[in-house]
């Protein structure tokens, strides 16, 4: 067990090779605006970008987190903008090409919030993509610059775990200790990451910039509950 924890350790000292296959990304990756009742159209605004030279099909997913009741919402792309009944669509980009990817809210005089995401993908290529998290309304929280800081509770787990409150941290990966990725998931402050189906065991916790670089690796010790 050793061997294969220090083995694991290595590879998360180095850049994965997987890594130096995303060539889609997203900028800001939070995108946000403030939206007043009597707004009659706000939109949260960023760019997708292909960084590879060849041309490349992607499709967007919407996710709304949260949204406030009689407020709507569209996703304009570089082709067209769509509502909220259309939650995937294919475009393509050509190497290099540089896109608009923006999320539109529409009030009709209602106040309130909005958290929505949007993951791009490659088609037929799912380790291809990147991930913007569009936020209207809601105060960013307060910058924490120091990794070092970041932290994973509670640990020992058993159903799921947490991190702590960050401005750094884009995507959260499980390994199991051979460093085979379990599952990447999304960041947000205070958001829940569901272990629950994974087996009793100890794991390792990949927490990655937008940029892809790794902050920071921490052991999670994932227990089972007590009958």
């Amino acid at each position: 067990m050793t061997k294969y924890l220090l083995l694991a350790f290595l590879l998360f000292s180095v850049p994965f090779f997987s890594s130096a296959q995303v060539s889609v990304s997203i900028s800001p990756v939070n995108p946000r605006a403030t939206v007043l009742p009597d707004s009659p159209d706000v939109a949260a605004r960023a760019t997708v970008k292909n960084n590879a030279s060849q041309a490349k099909t992607f499709f967007w997913h919407r996710t709304v987190l949260s949204q406030s009741s009689g407020w709507a919402n569209t996703v304009c792309d570089k082709n067209f903008c769509y509502p909220g009944t259309v939650n995937v669509k294919q475009f393509t980009l050509a190497g290099g090409e540089e896109a608009r990817l923006d999320v539109h809210i529409y009030a009709k005089g209602i106040d309130g919030k909005a958290s929505i995401d949007l993951k791009v993908t490659e088609v037929g290529n799912e380790t291809n993509s990147a991930v913007a998290h569009y936020m209207f309304n809601f105060t960013p929280p307060t910058p924490k610059t120091d990794k070092n800081a970041l932290s994973v509770y509670p640990n020992p787990a058993k159903d799921f775990f947490y991190i702590s409150e960050n401005d750094l941290v884009h995507t959260v990966t499980i390994y199991n200790v051979l460093g085979k990725p379990i599952r990447a998931m999304r960041t947000a402050n205070g958001l829940k990451y569901d272990i629950s189906d994974l087996p009793e065991g100890l794991y390792l916790i990949r927490m990655t910039a937008a940029n892809g670089t790794t902050l920071k690796t921490v052991r999670l010790n994932k227990q089972r509950e007590k009958a």
